[in-house]
């Protein structure tokens, strides 16, 4: 419901609530929005295009979170704390934070922009693909460094064929666990 409204709203429609029956205005839903479909928990949500504009503040796709791999996660090496609005990676000190713009829950993928305190690659945009296997969770931080968020939406994802071997940027792809 609140995803049309917000549609109504974006599209310039006056809401009625003065008891009087709303105008009968056809709306062409064929049209391209220029974005990716989304799982929206049911019946779906197809932007058709390149992914959802997330506009830091995340999205709700029908799950608690709106993101379906949100949850507190390690990769063997250090923890990993996803919400729909950033990607926060390592402890202390030696936390990264990538603020998502982009979620695209049917390509598997999103792009954040590196926080301006990471100590690597600051002020860049990071495209992080993940993928399933049966029960496991895997990521690759496929594209670390793009001077645009059009650039990181464009780059090509991470091999999915190979997720053990060399999919990952010529590396393996990373075990995600929950902790």
């Amino acid at each position: 419901m609140r995803h049309a409204y917000l549609l109504l709203l974006a599209l310039g429609l006056p809401a009625c609530d003065d008891g009087e029956e709303a105008p009968n205005v056809p709306l062409d839903l064929s049209a391209d929005l220029g974005g990716e479909p989304i799982d929206a928990g049911g019946e779906g949500i197809d932007a058709g295009g390149e992914g959802i504009d997330a506009g830091g503040e995340g999205i709700d796709a029908g799950g608690e979170a709106g993101l379906a791999i949100a949850g507190a996660w390690h990769d063997g090496f250090m923890p990993h704390d996803i919400t729909a609005e950033a990607w926060r990676m390592g402890e202390g000190a030696d936390i990264s934070v990538f603020h998502i713009e982009v979620i695209d829950e049917v390509g598997e993928h999103l792009v954040a922009l590196g926080d301006a305190n990471n100590a690597w690659n600051p002020g860049l945009y990071s495209r992080f693909d993940w993928a399933w296997e049966g029960e496991a969770l895997y990521y690759c931080q496929i594209i670390f460094d793009a001077e645009t968020l059009e650039a990181a939406r464009a780059a090509s994802g991470a091999d999915r064929a190979d997720l053990m071997g060399a999919g990952c940027g010529g590396f393996p792809w990373s075990a995600l666990t929950p902790r």
